[in-house]
């Protein structure tokens, strides 16, 4: 409070709100002798805590008052998805990220003799690898991911064509 007169026909104070309150503060002039001027406006500010768990997540945090909340979030390098974030339902609580998830992705076999691959995309949310059957083999290929995160990608279909041998003796014919 600042007052500069609390004299009835010259009354003049102004008001803020204190730390760990927030609002429109205002003054009203007392009628009577005596009596106590009025404040209102403020009230305790209600703010969100930080999560604990910030993983997955780049977060900015402009505003963390329950009444002005603003925290954006955005999924960080290795993750995929939609980030959201909620304030949080009472004061001194976490407010809550959700929608990222980690960027699982396959590796490429160590063995892929008979295959012709074309490797697109190796992250198992949008994997993209194709395969054809290569020189000297036949069959229909196929490309399997894998189920978890640096596990190789299957290759099945695909056999080698097999080939007879000349015999070793021609002689007297023509081959």
């Amino acid at each position: 409070l600042q007052a500069k007169s609390l004299q009835i026909f010259n009354f003049e104070v102004k008001a803020g709100c204190a730390e760990g309150f927030s609002g429109s503060p205002s003054v009203e002039v007392c009628t009577a002798q005596g009596e106590a001027f009025k404040v209102s406006g403020c009230s305790k500010t209600v703010s969100c805590q930080s999560p604990v768990d910030q993983r997955g997540y780049a977060v900015t945090e402009t505003n963390k008052e329950v009444k002005e909340f603003k925290v954006e979030a955005t999924c960080a390098s290795g993750y995929y998805g939609e980030a959201s974030v909620t304030p949080c339902a009472e004061g001194n609580m976490p407010y809550v990220l959700d929608g990222c998830k980690f960027k699982k992705s396959c590796k490429a076999p160590k063995d892929s003799e008979g295959y012709e691959v074309t490797e697109t995309n190796m992250e198992l949310h949008k994997f993209a690898v194709t395969a054809t059957c290569g020189k000297g083999f036949t069959g229909k290929a196929k490309v399997t991911p894998c189920t978890d995160n640096s596990q190789e990608y299957r290759l099945s279909g695909c056999k080698a064509i097999a080939v007879c041998q000349s015999p070793k003796d021609t002689k007297g014919y023509v081959v």
